[in-house]
């Protein structure tokens, strides 16, 4: 489990996926349209818990990067140790650039699942009914079983021989 909060965007995804697929679910069953909005509520209240984590993160990852920059270095002795800095250096540049697209990664996926959630808290309704008037069109222009027709015969008035 500790993984999973290692990785707090792969943790953020789970939870509002899982959320969504059993909201989504729980409202068609339950037939209540209002379960739709309330799993976009939900979305969003948990989503925004996760931007309060990202700027925990944040906050402690500015502090750790001053604690870095205050210790001072002596200066090189031999040229191994310049190598030595210049490696050190290149690892760091790379830990950056992971750590920038990690960032970006996790903004965009709080503000993929905000949006989510704010058109379900919103519109959930509207969605659930049309879904349901859809399904129910399709089940009354079923084929019925029982009375297949013959080949040949059209079902459309005015069409022309």
């Amino acid at each position: 489990m500790r993984r999973l909060f290692d990785r707090p965007i792969v943790l953020l995804n789970t939870a509002n996926g899982t959320a969504l697929a059993a909201g989504i679910a729980l409202s068609i069953v339950a037939h209540d349209a209002h379960g739709m909005m309330r799993t976009g509520a939900f979305l969003a209240a948990v989503t925004g818990l996760f931007v309060v984590w990202q700027v925990r993160e944040e906050i402690e990852m500015e502090l750790r990067k001053a604690n870095e920059h205050a210790i001072d270095h002596p200066p090189a002795l031999a040229p191994l140790e310049v190598k030595a800095r210049q490696l050190e250096n290149k690892r760091h540049e790379r830990r950056e650039g992971a750590l920038r697209k990690a960032r970006l990664a996790m903004v965009l996926a709080i503000a993929a699942w905000l949006f989510i959630g704010e058109i379900l808290h919103g519109f959930g309704d509207i969605l659930y009914h049309s879904v349901e008037y859809t399904l129910a069109g399709l089940e009354s222009n079923a084929p019925d079983a029982a009375e297949p027709k013959p080949i040949g015969q059209s079902t459309t008035v005015g069409t022309r021989h």
